[in-house]
């Protein structure tokens, strides 16, 4: 019997023709597309926002995140939600493949023969075979850098104020022809 533990369950899903995972534990929901409302300052990587509950939630294309080429557009394409330290985050991906429990997990192989523990913007935390792929699993707390968690929760902020501005029922002074 191996030393090593068993990887807890992970989300497989493909994105730009990548096997990616996020530990199960780290996804909410996985939900179909929603309307996504985008504002017009928003950075490439932002898809939109989405009402979840109560919550304004951003949803971000990982193609762009992750620096792979671009995803081919498509109605049906899911999103993961997960929760970050400022709130949620969902993360637009192409297909759900399903959850797995990884049998374990190995490090990147540099190309120079060395081991490097990880990449695609240093967010991958190891990687084990799934369905004849090899499966890239996220550590979801590398996903975003501290400045881009500022940057997001500005920008659901912003979100919020203009969407305020839309229900609050204005108050018009009488018309002339209303006065007594």
């Amino acid at each position: 019997m191996s030393d090593a533990a068993v990887p807890p369950p992970a989300i497989v899903f493909d994105v730009s023709g990548h096997r990616l995972s996020l530990p199960a534990a780290a996804v909410v929901r996985v939900l179909p597309l929603p309307r996504l409302d985008r504002l017009p300052a928003s950075p490439a990587v932002i898809a939109g926002l989405f009402r979840y509950g109560t919550a304004l939630v951003p949803a971000l294309y990982l193609d762009v995140l992750l620096g792979l080429p671009a995803a081919l557009p498509g109605l049906y394409r899911p999103l993961l939600l997960c929760r970050r330290p400022g709130g949620m985050t969902a993360y637009l991906c192409d297909r759900v493949v399903g959850l797995v429990t990884p049998p374990s997990l190995a490090p990147l192989p540099q190309p120079n023969g060395g081991m490097v523990p990880l990449s695609f913007n240093r967010c991958v935390a190891g990687r084990f075979e799934h369905g004849g792929a090899v499966c890239l699993l996220l550590d979801p707390a590398r996903l975003l850098t501290a400045a881009e968690e500022q940057s997001l929760d500005a920008h659901r902020r912003i979100a919020e104020e203009r969407a305020a501005v839309w229900t609050d029922t204005p108050v018009w002074p009488a018309a002339a022809e209303d006065a007594p």
